[in-house]
Formats: structure tokens, sequence, C-alpha cells
């Protein structure tokens, strides 16, 4: 089973962090 809410962290934090690296 996959842990979703893991996922879901996973995903918002990595979105989060790409967001930033585009915005300098």
């Amino acid at each position: 089973m996959i842990p979703w809410g893991g996922v879901s962290c996973c995903l918002s934090a990595a979105a989060l962090y790409l967001l930033g690296r585009n915005n300098g």
C-alpha cells in the first residue's frame, strides 16, 4: 500500500521547492 499522506506531502514539498528555485 502507498501512504497517500506521505506522497501528497512529498509532492507539495517538491512543488514548493521547484517554484522557489524557478523564482530565484
